[in-house]
C-alpha cells in the first residue's frame, strides 16, 4: 500500500522527472498533425517549383500573397484526397513502403483535380511536358516528406517509454498490439502489477525483439507494485502510463495515478490507446465504468500545448517586462527609501 504519514493521509508520489536528455514525445493526434504539415508543406513547395518550370516563369516573392486561393485550393483537394486514401492512418504511415502506394494515388487524384479546374487555379501551360511536371513534383515532394518521417518517428526523441499498469489480460492484449504494429512509436519497459505472485516475472507478448529492449518475444518484466510507480517513471524516463486494469480502480492507486498526471505524465486508458492501434474497440478488456473519471490525453500532458504555452509565456512575460522597463527605476528607488536591505533578494 502507499505510504501514509502520522495523520492517515496518503502521501503523493514524489516529483518525477520523466527523462535527462530533451525529448520530445508526440501522441497519435499530434502525430498526424506533424504529418499533415508535411504534406501540405511539400504540395504547395511542388506548386511553386512546377510554376518556376514552365517557359514564362510565373513565380515571384509576392506570388502567394497575390494568389492565395491557388494555394488554399490545392491544400483542401489534398487534404480530401489523402483522408480518402487513408494516408494519415498512423498503423501504416511509419512505414514508407506501406504509406507510398495511397499517397502516389492521393497525389495523381489531387493533381488531375487540381489542373482541370478553371479560373481559380493557375492556367493549364501549351506544353505537355510542362504539364506533367505538376504531378511529378506532387509525387517526389509527397514521398520524400514521407521519407523523412518514416525515418525521423523511431528515433528516439519521438518516443513516448510507456509503463503498463495490470499485468493481467488487459495489459498483455494491449502490449502486443504494440508489438505487432511497427514503428508505432511507443517503447515499453514494463508492467506494474500489485499481486505479489507477479513480481519479477516476466509476461509473455507477441512480436520480435527490438535490439534496445522493450516489446519483444521475450517478453517484459513485473518492475513493481503501484507504490513503485514513482521511483520507476523517474528511472525509465516514463512519459506515458497506460491503465490496463478491467475492474474498479481503488483510491489509493487513482490518487497515485492523478499525482503523476500532475507531473506531467500522460494517461491513457487501454481501451483507447487498443482502438487507435487496432481500429477495434476492445469490448472484452473494458471494465464497467472504471474509465469515467479518468482523463484521456490531459492537455497539459500534451508536447504541442507544452511548446506553445512556453512560447506564450516568454513573449508574454517580454512584453510585461518592456512595459514594466521605465518604472523600474523609480521602484527601485522607492525600495530603498521605504525600506532598509537591498533592492534584490533571494
Amino acid at each position: 500500500m502507499p505510504d501514509r504519514d502520522a495523520k492517515g493521509s496518503l502521501v503523493l508520489p514524489r516529483p518525477i522527472s520523466v527523462g535527462r536528455a530533451f525529448r520530445m514525445p508526440l501522441d497519435f493526434s499530434e502525430r498526424r498533425i506533424l504529418l499533415t504539415g508535411i504534406d501540405l508543406a511539400a504540395v504547395n513547395s511542388a506548386l511553386i517549383l512546377a510554376l518556376g518550370f514552365r517557359p514564362h516563369p510565373t513565380v515571384d516573392p509576392m506570388l502567394v500573397t497575390r494568389h492565395p486561393y491557388w494555394f488554399l485550393i490545392l491544400s483542401g483537394l489534398w487534404l480530401v484526397t489523402g483522408h480518402a486514401f487513408d494516408v494519415y492512418e498512423l498503423r501504416v504511415a511509419g512505414r514508407f513502403a506501406a504509406s507510398a502506394p495511397g499517397v502516389i494515388k492521393a497525389a495523381v487524384l489531387a493533381a488531375v483535380i487540381y489542373l482541370v479546374i478553371p479560373y481559380i487555379t493557375p492556367p493549364l501551360p501549351t506544353s505537355r511536358w510542362t504539364l506533367a511536371s505538376f504531378p511529378c513534383f506532387l509525387i517526389a515532394g509527397l514521398l520524400l516528406g514521407r521519407g523523412i518521417y518514416s525515418w525521423a518517428i523511431p528515433m528516439p526523441l519521438y518516443e513516448r517509454r510507456t509503463l503498463i499498469i495490470g499485468a493481467g489480460w488487459a495489459g498483455r492484449a494491449i502490449a502486443q498490439a504494440l508489438a505487432s504494429i511497427d514503428r508505432v512509436g511507443y517503447h515499453i519497459v514494463g508492467f506494474v502489477d500489485d499481486d505479489p505472485r507477479k513480481a519479477g516475472t516476466l509476461m509473455a507478448v507477441g512480436g520480435e525483439s527490438p535490439p534496445d529492449g522493450g516489446v519483444g518475444a521475450a517478453g517484459l518484466s513485473v518492475l513493481g507494485s503501484s507504490q513503485a510507480i514513482a521511483d520507476l517513471i523517474a528511472a525509465h524516463h516514463v512519459s506515458t502510463l497506460i491503465l490496463a486494469i478491467p475492474g474498479e480502480v481503488d483510491a489509493d492507486l487513482l490518487h497515485i495515478l492523478m499525482g503523476c498526471v500532475e507531473r506531467g505524465v500522460e494517461m491513457v486508458p487501454m481501451p483507447v490507446i487498443y482502438e487507435q492501434l487496432t481500429g477495434r474497440v476492445p469490448v472484452e478488456h473494458v471494465g464497467e465504468k472504471w474509465y469515467a473519471s479518468i482523463p484521456v490525453y490531459p492537455r497539459v500532458t500534451s508536447t504541442l500545448w507544452q511548446i506553445a504555452k512556453r512560447i506564450m509565456d516568454i513573449a508574454l512575460a517580454t512584453v510585461g517586462l518592456a512595459c514594466l522597463l521605465p518604472l523600474l527605476p523609480c521602484i527601485a528607488l522607492a525600495i530603498v527609501l521605504d525600506s532598509p536591505g537591498p533592492v534584490f533578494y533571494v
